[in-house]
C-alpha cells in the first residue's frame, strides 16, 4: 500500500534526497574524477622541491586544483568557493609565465585566503569553545598567514600538499560510507560527499567501544601510576645512555637500538588522546611525565659525554651533524610517523608496527645530541637539535590526535566537553613557535645551497680548461671556503674573486684552499 501523502510531498515539494537515487558504479561519478584530480595535484605539489623559486610544477598544483574547484562549485551551487577557485588558476598560471616576478603577489594573495579561512574556522569555534578559544584559533592563522608570506618558497609547496591531502582524505571516506551504504549516485556533489565523509569522521569518534584499551596503554592514571612513572624514568635512563654512547661513537647501530628501548613514544600519545578527548588533568600529568623525560635524555647525554665525550668532533660526526639542522622535511617524517604510531596502538592487529614507528621519530638521540653538545660548548648546535626534538614532538601530538579522532580509538570519552584552557593553548604556542623556527632554518638552508649551487658554477666556469677539481663549497658564514684540487697552484686568483663576489654576496671574505696533486712514473725492476 502506498502512503498518498508521502507522494504528495515528493511531486510538490523539493527533490527527492540523494539516498533515493540509484547507486551507481564508483568510476562513473564525477566527484571520484575530482577527488582523483585533487589527489595528483596534492601530489605535484608536495614533490615540488622547494630550491627553486617557485617549481613550475607549483604552477601546475594550482592550475589543476582550482581548476577541479571552480568546476565544482559551479556544478554544485556553492559560489562563495567559485572565486576561490579562479584565484587558483590565475595563480598558477602567472607562476607559470613569470615566477619569480610573480610570486610575492601570489603567496600574500595566499596569505589574505589563509586570513579569510581563519576568520571562518574562529567564527565556529566562538559558537562552540567561547571567545577565548576563538581569539586563539584566529591567532594560530594569522601566524601561518604571516609565515606563508615570508616563506613562500618553503611553505607554497607543503601547504598545497597537506591542504589537497587533507581534502582526498575527507572526500575518500565521504565515498567510501556512500558507497557501503549503496547510496553513491552520479548527481553526488562535491561538498555533499565532503559533508559525508566529515561526518563519518565525526560520528566514528561517538562510537563507545573503542578508546578503552589505548587509554590503558597510553595513561599514566590510576593508583599504580607513580610506579609506572619510575619505571618510564629508568628505562628513559637506559636509553639515553645508549643514545649518547652511539652517537659519541658515531655507530648508527647503536642509536637505533637506543630508538627501539625509548619509552617517550608513550607519553606524548597520552597527551594526543587527552587533547581530542578533554582530559585536562590527564593532558598536565601526561606533559609532566614528558618534560621529565626530556630532561632526563637531555642530562644523561650531558653526563656521558663529560665522562666519555672527550676528543669528539661535533663538525666531523654524522650522528650529531644529522640532528642540528632540521628542516620541513623532517616535519613531514614526523607527521606520518605520528599518524603511524596513533593508528598502531588504535589497533591490536598491527601493534607490532610500534618498534617501527620509534625507530621513524627518534626522540631520544636529538635529546642526547643537546646534552652533548651542550656539554662540548657547541651552542648552535644543541638549539638545532632541540628544535629537531620539538618537530617530531609537536608532530605526534598534532597528527596522533588526529588519527585518534578518525579511527574511532577515542570513543569512550567522547561525551565529555572538550574545554580550552590556559595549558592547551601553551601548547599550541610552543607548537607555532617550533614551527616558525623550523620554517625559518629551512629557508636558511635551501638559501645556502642555491648560493653553493651558484658559486660552484662560477667556479667551474673559472676553471674551464684547467686540469683543477672542485672538492668541496662551504658558503654558510661570512667566510666561504673552497676547496680544489690540481697539479699545482694557479698564478692569478683576482678572476675568481670577482665571480665569487657575484655568486656568495653575503660573504665577507674566501677562503680559496688548493690541494696540489703530483704524478710520479716509477719503474719496478723484475
Amino acid at each position: 500500500m502506498i502512503d498518498s501523502s508521502n507522494a504528495d510531498a515528493t511531486e510538490s515539494g523539493p527533490m527527492p534526497d540523494l539516498a533515493d537515487q540509484p547507486s551507481c558504479r564508483w568510476w562513473s561519478v564525477p566527484v571520484v574524477w575530482g577527488i582523483a584530480a585533487i589527489g595528483v595535484a596534492a601530489l605535484i605539489a608536495a614533490t615540488a622541491p622547494s630550491s627553486e623559486r617557485p617549481p613550475e610544477r607549483i604552477a601546475t598544483a594550482l592550475v589543476l586544483a582550482g581548476a577541479t574547484l571552480s568546476f565544482f562549485s559551479w556544478r554544485g551551487r556553492h559560489w562563495r568557493l567559485f572565486p576561490f577557485g579562479i584565484v587558483s588558476i590565475v595563480g598558477g598560471v602567472l607562476l607559470r609565465l613569470d615566477g619569480p616576478r610573480f610570486i610575492e603577489p601570489v603567496t600574500r594573495v595566499g596569505g589574505i585566503v589563509v586570513v579569510i579561512v581563519g576568520a571562518l574556522a574562529s567564527r565556529w569555534v566562538l559558537g562552540r569553545l567561547g571567545r577565548l578559544a576563538s581569539a586563539a584559533a584566529f591567532s594560530v592563522f594569522v601566524a601561518a598567514a604571516t609565515l606563508f608570506v615570508y616563506y613562500d618558497r618553503e611553505l607554497l609547496s607543503l601547504a598545497l600538499g597537506v591542504s589537497g591531502a587533507l581534502a582526498v582524505v575527507v572526500a575518500g571516506t565521504g565515498l567510501a560510507r556512500a558507497r557501503r551504504d549503496s547510496e553513491l549516485s552520479a548527481k553526488h556533489r562535491f561538498g555533499e560527499i565532503m559533508d559525508r565523509g566529515a561526518r563519518a569522521i565525526i560520528e566514528r569518534a561517538s562510537d563507545a567501544a573503542a578508546g578503552e584499551p589505548v587509554r590503558d596503554k597510553v595513561l599514566y592514571t590510576g593508583a599504580g601510576w607513580r610506579s609506572r612513572v619510575f619505571r618510564f624514568v629508568v628505562l628513559m635512563s637506559f636509553a639515553s645512555a645508549i643514545a649518547s654512547l652511539g652517537v659519541l661513537a658515531d655507530s648508527t647501530a647503536v642509536v637505533i637500538g637506543a630508538m627501539l628501548v625509548a619509552p617517550l613514544l608513550t607519553p606524548f600519545m597520552g597527551m594526543s588522546l587527552s587533547l581530542v578527548v578533554g582530559l585536562t588533568e590527564e593532558l598536565r600529568r601526561e606533559s609532566f611525565v614528558a618534560l621529565l623525560g626530556t630532561a632526563v635524555a637531555i642530562g644523561v647525554g650531558y653526563l656521558m659525554s663529560a665522562m666519555f665525550g672527550s676528543g669528539t668532533d661535533v663538525a666531523s660526526n654524522a650522528e650529531i651533524v644529522s640532528r642540528t639542522s632540521p628542516t620541513l622535511l623532517d616535519l613531514v617524517i614526523a607527521l606520518a610517523a605520528g599518524a603511524a604510531g596513533a593508528y598502531a596502538l588504535s589497533r591490536r592487529d598491527v601493534s607490532d608496527a610500534l618498534p617501527g614507528v620509534a625507530v621513524a621519530i627518534a626522540l631520544v638521540p636529538p635529546l642526547a645530541v643537546v646534552g652533548i653538545t651542550a656539554q662540548l660548548g657547541a651552542a648552535d648546535d644543541a638549539i638545532g637539535a632541540f628544535l629537531l626534538f620539538g618537530a617530531n614532538a609537536m608532530a605526534i601530538i598534532a597528527m596522533g590526535a588526529l588519527t585518534f579522532l578518525v579511527t574511532g580509538a577515542a570513543a569512550a570519552e567522547s561525551k565529555r566537553r572538550w574545554t580550552l584552557d590556559w595549558w592547551t593553548i601553551g601548547l599550541g604556542a610552543v607548537a607555532v613557535v617550533v614551527f616558525a623556527a623550523l620554517v625559518i632554518n629551512t629557508a636558511a638552508v635551501n638559501e645556502d645551497a642555491v648560493t653553493s649551487e651558484r658559486a660552484t658554477a662560477a667556479i667551474e666556469r673559472w676553471i674551464g680548461d684547467r686540469d683543477y677539481e672542485v672538492i668541496s663549497v662551504d658558503v654558510g658564514g661570512p667566510v666561504a671556503t673552497i676547496v680544489l684540487s690540481g697539479p699545482s697552484g694557479p698564478g692569478d686568483l683576482d678572476d675568481l674573486g670577482s665571480a665569487l663576489a657575484l655568486a656568495v654576496p653575503d660573504a665577507e671574505s674566501v677562503d680559496v684552499r688548493i690541494a696540489v696533486t703530483e704524478q710520479a712514473t716509477l719503474e719496478l725492476d723484475g
